[in-house]
């Protein structure tokens, strides 16, 4: 706990604001929001925690799950053709525990309050279900941020990775390793 106080006191120091959101989400705001497939692997009940009773949420902003839903479908005008696949609104108003802090971000873009420019972290506690060895819980915490701002570039961004490594690791060194995510 101290240790995550310290990293918060950090990223405040830089000038981010934190991001909240509730520990048990929708799938909408945990996946399909971050535009994740309703079929992708990661989807699976082998990953995630699914919540009993309640199942459903009953508050999801139906204007976005409509957008989010036609971006999945077609890709919502936006020259992407989408996953191309029939969108499911029961699965998404399923009840998960959360499994990335990344439902976070994709609550801030849609709030009311979002700033641009911005720059937001988030601390929080997440679970999937992972194989417990040495390494690896089924519930850990996870720290990201975000930057919105017009302009900004690759270059920005390893400029404050670096910024990040010395407050956070003593160093300025950082690499950067391309990788894919086909979501």
């Amino acid at each position: 706990r101290e240790f995550l106080e310290e990293v918060r006191e950090k990223f405040v120091s830089m000038g981010f604001e934190e991001m909240t959101g509730p520990i048990v989400e929708s799938e909408f705001w945990n996946m399909d929001a971050l535009f994740m497939p309703q079929f992708h692997s990661a989807r699976d009940i082998h990953d995630a925690y699914y919540i009993k009773q309640p199942k459903h949420a009953t508050d999801l902003p139906q204007q976005l799950v409509k957008k989010v839903k036609a971006a999945h479908e077609n890709g919502f005008g936006t020259g992407s053709k989408g996953w191309r696949y029939e969108f499911s609104e029961e699965k998404t108003s399923r009840l998960i525990m959360r499994s990335q802090t990344t439902a976070c971000s994709s609550r801030k873009l849609a709030s009311k309050d979002l700033k641009i420019p911005g720059k937001y972290f988030a601390i929080g506690r997440c679970f999937r279900n992972d194989v417990i060895d040495a390494k690896h819980l089924a519930d850990f915490n996870q720290v990201e941020g975000i930057v919105l701002e017009e302009g900004v570039n690759l270059r920005h961004m390893i400029g404050l990775l670096k910024l990040l490594a010395k407050a956070f690791c003593n160093t300025d060194q950082v690499k950067v390793v391309p990788s894919y995510f086909p979501f």
